[in-house]
């Protein structure tokens, strides 16, 4: 689910300087609060920082309680996502990747980058920004029955 769990957090809790939430995260100690980021409770909940601090009381951790402490458990627990889910495509293919793009808005939040180079053990390359969006719009115009395009010319 990726950043949509931050985005649920900073609009509850009506935090607007999300360079000042991250320096704050970035001065706790890291993986103290560990969530499946992929867990199907995450999906669309009442209140997704109780929610995440359900998720921690049920496995038996600290709960997070500020708001710099909800980020942190997010952070964290993408890059472990980030790590086992890029092992596992290792695995499938045969040998390790050497780095990892990081593309979207997600891409200029430069505390994530660095825990997912740290949890990865590789480089993190960042941006570009567009690159979501520009995805999309390549997909939309490949399906098109009025343009119809192949995935090469999309690429």
């Amino acid at each position: 689910m990726g950043l949509w769990l931050l985005q649920r957090v900073l609009k509850e809790q009506n935090i607007s300087d999300l360079q000042g939430l991250i320096a704050r995260t970035a001065a706790l100690p890291a993986c103290r609060f560990i969530i499946d980021c992929n867990d199907d409770r995450f999906i669309n909940p009442a209140s997704m920082s109780a929610e995440i601090q359900a998720a921690c009381r049920d496995a038996g951790q600290p709960v997070p309680e500020s708001d710099a402490e909800l980020a942190r458990c997010i952070f964290d627990s993408l890059a472990l996502l980030y790590a086992r889910v890029l092992n596992e495509l290792a695995a499938l293919r045969g040998h390790p990747f050497s780095q990892l793009h990081i593309v979207g808005g997600g891409c200029q939040n430069t505390l994530l980058n660095q825990l997912c180079a740290d949890a990865c053990g590789i480089a993190v390359v960042a941006g570009p920004i567009e690159a979501s969006t520009l995805g999309n719009i390549g997909i939309q115009l490949m399906t098109s029955t009025s343009w119809p395009m192949s995935m090469s010319f999309v690429r």
